[in-house]
């Protein structure tokens, strides 16, 4: 059989019913679309995520984190008082360490200022060694200095991203010294952060860890009663002086850390491997999430053509039975049928690559301050070529039953 033939004929069918050929490869097109955009979301998740990690300079950090007792500690977990400042002070005695940066994060913050509202989930208290432990750079002003956090001076140092929401595009030298307000507290300005094209580092807004402490944590209030200061830290970073000492430094942190805890082992360390696991099983997990919908509009579809191809033999049972007559083997009317479903599903496959295309010009839209979708070659060819294998396959059963048809009962059909 002539391939070019059988695909002349598939276009002939599809053409003659139109719109039941557009009902059926609606499928198709809504699953390259969807899969098409799945790996181009997570392509710019990934990138983000990877440069991120890369920008915040996390060779030789290390976080503490918290983790459950070991099963023989239960009974006296509750000694332990926690990630505490007294961490950070005993970390810092630690000679194997650079750095021991401390971060208090504020739940639901918000600054305002003349009516304009931004709310962040960046809003720290933090101390000097911010701008070195997280690759912070300053654009124009300065970073608090140790009088002010002794001093508990409220002042402030801000991104980009949150200086556009409260001040427009003036020139960050105008706006040194304005007053703002965190939570209804008057702060004032000293301090812009570079433009880093970054979600998160643009809309950083750090205040000096003392003053966040005594502010917004000097009581905890639950069940309306006041349990006194919350001296919890929500992060503590550290850095270690190189790569070559980090399983000493961490054995040294865990035993300075088991005294602060009254020897319960209620923390964990995560290095810069962990991190980059982590970021990679979060990409893996989404994709996976997304190919399995994607993948099940596809079947679906599939089923679609398997049904409109048994229709397209019933009602060419005669055509059938001529060819069958004049010559033609199962094979040929095998691969007929084959053929027409292959050609459904690739042009299926080339309009849901342009629907995809929409969509991702939609998702990006939507997801500017997120993350941007990263359109790639591999996952449109992966996407077309999986249409076009459903739908190969989708046509395998009706084909099969076609080729098996006797040409003389067929001939008979009415």
């Amino acid at each position: 059989m002539n391939p070019m033939l059988g695909i002349q004929e598939g276009f002939r069918e599809i053409w003659s019913h139109k719109f039941r050929s557009l009902l059926t490869g609606l499928g198709v097109i809504m699953g390259v679309a969807s899969l098409m955009s799945m790996f181009a979301i997570t392509n710019g998740q990934a990138i983000q995520f990877r440069e991120a990690f890369e920008m915040w300079g996390a060779a030789t950090h290390v976080g503490l984190i918290d983790r459950p007792v070991p099963e023989e500690q239960e009974s006296i977990k509750d000694m332990s008082p926690g990630r505490t400042y007294a961490d950070v002070v005993a970390l810092r005695r630690v000679p194997l360490l650079d750095l021991v940066s401390p971060q208090l994060r504020m739940q639901g913050g918000a600054v305002e200022r003349e009516g304009r509202v931004f709310r962040s989930d960046w809003i720290r208290g933090v101390d000097d060694t911010f701008l070195e432990i997280e690759n912070h750079q300053l654009r124009s002003g300065r970073f608090f200095t140790d009088v002010e956090q002794r001093n508990r001076n409220r002042v402030m140092v801000m991104g980009q991203k949150t200086k556009r929401e409260l001040f427009g595009n003036r020139p960050d030298q105008e706006l040194l010294g304005e007053a703002v307000l965190l939570n209804n507290i008057k702060f004032s300005v000293i301090g812009f952060f570079e433009e880093y094209g970054h979600r998160y580092k643009d809309r950083v807004v750090v205040v000096p860890f003392s003053t966040m402490q005594e502010l917004f944590f000097s009581a905890q209030v639950i069940k309306g009663e006041d349990l006194g200061p919350n001296r919890k830290v929500d992060r503590i970073v550290v850095r270690v002086r190189s790569m070559d000492v980090m399983d000493e430094a961490i054995e040294q942190m865990r035993n300075v850390l088991l005294q602060t805890h009254n020897g319960v082992e209620d923390f964990a360390f995560r290095t810069r491997e962990d991190w980059f696991e982590n970021i990679e099983r979060s990409v893996t997990g989404i994709r996976l999430s997304g190919f399995i919908v994607s993948g099940v509009t596809l079947i679906a579809a599939g089923v679609g053509i398997t049904n409109i191809m048994m229709a397209s033999i019933k009602e060419r049972t005669r055509e059938i039975g001529v060819r069958r007559a004049l010559g033609a083997d199962r094979t040929d009317v095998f691969m007929q049928i084959c053929l027409e479903s292959l050609v459904l599903a690739m042009l299926g496959g080339l309009l849901g690559l342009g629907a995809g295309f929409l969509l991702i010009g939609l998702v990006t839209e939507l997801m500017a301050e997120i993350s941007v979708p990263v359109i790639d070659f591999q996952g449109i060819l992966f996407s077309f070529v999986t249409a076009v294998v459903i739908g190969f396959l989708a046509g395998i059963v009706p084909a099969f039953n076609a080729s098996k048809m006797n040409p003389i009962e067929a001939l008979r059909f009415e």
